[in-house]
């Protein structure tokens, strides 16, 4: 008996080493979900891994536009831009009415619901789930977005009129840099990392401020700090306050001039990228198919940045509403200062 036991621990530590030379990857940590690895590693393989990044990053944006036919990803190219063209054309020159909001987020779920209709009726049921359930996650990951915009257009003094126009315009840039956090979200997370603490911070301090200010005081465009501190970096490049038309580039004197409402769009779109670095990392664990996992947070952009308009209505009908605000502020701002520390 002791001979038999022995001979099958050696048999054992063979086929273990056996395995081990046959898949060399078992032993790496795991980074990304989508990322493809080849178990029959060649010669070539190994040499283009030694490289670097460059390898990694082609194999990623492969598998990523691979995920799905070109007929559907020119699908949701066109449907995006039918819908930033109704907004254009339609729905900014809408009243500013508390029933024309709810219509307007009615129109955003509605028009999600026929692409996952069309979804669910050409890669079947199991596919339509999946999206379904990440256009749902990217509203409930969006809540905190949305309350930093109303921060954003508070510390810039933007006029109410010109704010549906801030939030619409960039959706083609939140558009492109959500393309890339999907395909590069490893190396990302690695590089933006430190952004978390200054990020954090300064919504703490922004809840601090958003609790202990009326919003009857808010100020105008041109008393703002933010405003006057980007007059005086930007100097003759920035045009002073806002554009009557609405304008994101005027002329002066024969010279292109920067109008704060396109200061207010980039500020938005690069902060709602850094934001959604998260949500982009829970997605593409849950959902293992990228189109899906990119399309439903290409068609949850509008319904939640519909939704802004829905919250401030609520602040301005219930008094003491700014003050939750405040606190999901603090609250967003504590965990990203902690970080790992937070088991939230």
């Amino acid at each position: 008996p002791d001979g038999s036991l022995l001979q099958f621990y050696v048999r054992a530590a063979a086929a273990g080493a056996a395995a081990a030379s046959v898949h060399p990857h078992w032993d790496t940590p795991f980074v990304h979900p989508w990322r493809v690895i080849n178990a029959n590693t060649s010669q070539a393989g190994v040499a283009e891994q030694a490289t670097g990044h460059h390898a990694h990053h082609r194999t990623m944006l492969q598998h990523f536009f691979g995920s799905a036919r070109a007929g559907e990803w020119v699908a949701l190219a066109l449907t995006c831009c039918g819908l930033l063209a109704f907004d254009s054309f339609v729905l900014q020159r809408g009243e500013d009415t508390k029933a024309y909001h709810l219509a307007m987020v009615a129109f955003w779920v509605a028009a999600a619901c026929v692409y996952n209709l069309g979804v669910l009726l050409c890669s079947g049921e199991k596919v339509a789930a999946d999206w379904l359930l990440g256009y749902m996650l990217d509203w409930m990951l969006s809540v905190d977005n949305t309350i930093f915009f109303h921060m954003v257009f508070r510390a810039f003094g933007t006029p109410r009129a010109q704010i549906h126009k801030a939030l619409f315009v960039g959706v083609p840039l939140a558009l492109t840099i959500r393309l890339l956090n999907y395909i590069l979200i490893d190396s990302l997370m690695k590089f933006f990392g430190w952004l978390r603490v200054p990020f954090g911070l300064m919504l703490i301090l922004s809840g601090i401020n958003s609790a202990l200010t009326d919003e009857g005081d808010a100020d105008s465009a041109k008393e703002t700090v933010l405003a006057r501190g980007c007059e005086h970096v930007l100097g003759p490049l920035l045009a002073k306050g806002y554009d009557a038309g609405r304008r994101l580039l005027t002329w002066n004197e024969g010279r292109p001039r920067l109008t704060l409402l396109f200061l207010v769009v980039m500020v938005c779109e690069l902060t709602d990228g850094f934001f959604q670095m998260d949500c982009i990392t829970l997605k593409v664990h849950q959902i293992k198919n990228p189109y899906v996992a990119f399309s439903s947070s290409a068609l949850a952009i509008f319904g939640a940045r519909g939704m802004y308009f829905i919250i401030m209505d609520l602040v301005d009908t219930f008094c003491l509403l700014k003050f939750g605000l405040a606190l999901i502020l603090v609250f967003v701002g504590l965990e990203m200062v902690a970080g790992p520390a937070l088991e939230l």
